[in-house]
């Protein structure tokens, strides 16, 4: 029921940061998501238009309530953070920065990125305090085998002459249907405005459509047909 929050994090929305410094010529990485992606799996799993946020601050605390809607029952979790006092060269906003952690608190709560959690400890050779290069695919290929479940080790040390194969080839594009976007959505009653409903109609089961997006699409089709359309209305007038 609850699939598109609870699936595993994929190698196309991991993202990575160093935790300690070089250390006799290694690093220790960690893997997180950003706020871009739990919105995407709040997207999929409710529809845009059933999931929203309400952010109080307090002083140096910030807390954020995500508030769900699925089938008429809803749900909220809050979740915060402490906001960290910014410096004159610093170029990002304190306040949108706790935003965006707390939301990912939050999320993980509806188990989102619960996964992550569950790594093993992973280093890489390096002597820098950033990723090399050379290492992002086998990184991106090993988060692909313990989403397989093809990696159960609880360490790994990452270097140039490390292997890491996928066990399962990881495709370009997406399987399955294409999402429905709102520049879709938008046309879509455009189109059944203008009359063109049964080709909506017709174009819809192409299309992995947000349940929101879907009940709109589907009472339009409805209001034309019965003649109660607002651009109708607008020409009966």
């Amino acid at each position: 029921m609850l699939e598109n929050l609870t699936k595993p994090i994929q190698p196309n929305e991991v993202e990575w940061r160093v935790i300690t410094k070089p250390k006799d010529g290694k690093i220790t990485v960690a893997p997180y998501i950003d706020s871009r992606c739990v919105m995407k799996r709040l997207d999929q799993q409710f529809g845009p238009l059933s999931w929203n946020t309400l952010v109080n601050i307090d002083g140096d605390n910030l807390t954020l309530m995500l508030r769900v809607n699925q089938d008429g029952k809803e749900c909220t979790k809050t979740d915060g953070v402490r906001l960290q006092p910014s410096t004159d060269n610093d170029q990002i906003d304190p306040v949108k920065s706790a935003i965006s952690d707390a939301l990912k608190r939050v999320a993980v709560q509806f188990g989102i990125g619960r996964d992550l959690y569950e790594y093993p400890l992973i280093q890489v050779q390096s002597n820098d305090r950033f990723i090399p290069n050379w290492a992002k695919q086998k990184l991106s290929n090993l988060v692909a085998n313990i989403v397989s479940g093809d990696f159960n080790r609880e360490y790994i040390l990452i270097s140039q002459e490390t292997s890491i194969e996928p066990k399962t080839p990881q495709p370009a594009t997406p399987i399955g249907k294409p999402e429905l976007d709102g520049a879709k959505f938008a046309n879509m009653l455009a189109a059944i405005n203008a009359g063109k409903w049964k080709e909506v109609e017709q174009a819809l089961p192409k299309y992995n459509v947000a349940p929101d997006y879907e009940k709109a699409i589907r009472s339009q089709i409805k209001s034309f047909r019965s003649g109660t359309a607002l651009d109708q209305v607008s020409t009966k007038q």
